[in-house]
């Protein structure tokens, strides 16, 4: 068994398998200086989509199935959205590769 960990500076881990071969299983990415990263899918593609807070603005980050930021999402690999008052707690994948990005408000 494959055991994966993602690290984007965000002090989480997620174990996942068979993902990130020829990596030694670690994707490493700065994205912010404070980032919690709540959820993690797996596209039909081999994609993997995080969904957090990251410098107190929701935010979906999109891997390549080999760790690199996958600059076909938005270009750089990420989609920060203009809210501080909200953070992504859930994703999923719908058909077509869609993601749908669930957030919750923060009092």
């Amino acid at each position: 068994m494959d055991v994966v960990i993602i690290d984007v500076h965000a002090r989480r881990a997620a174990h996942l398998e068979g993902l990130l071969d020829g990596t030694g299983g670690v994707a490493d990415h700065n994205l912010a200086a404070s980032t919690i990263i709540n959820c993690i899918a797996i596209a039909s593609d081999g994609k993997i989509v995080l969904g957090g807070d990251f410098n107190q603005k929701p935010m979906l980050v999109r891997l390549t199935s080999t760790g690199a930021l996958d600059n076909t999402f938005d270009t750089d690999g990420h989609v920060e959205f203009d809210d501080n008052l909200s953070k992504i707690v859930d994703i999923r994948i719908l058909a077509g590769n869609k993601i749908l990005g669930c957030a919750n408000a923060i009092d």
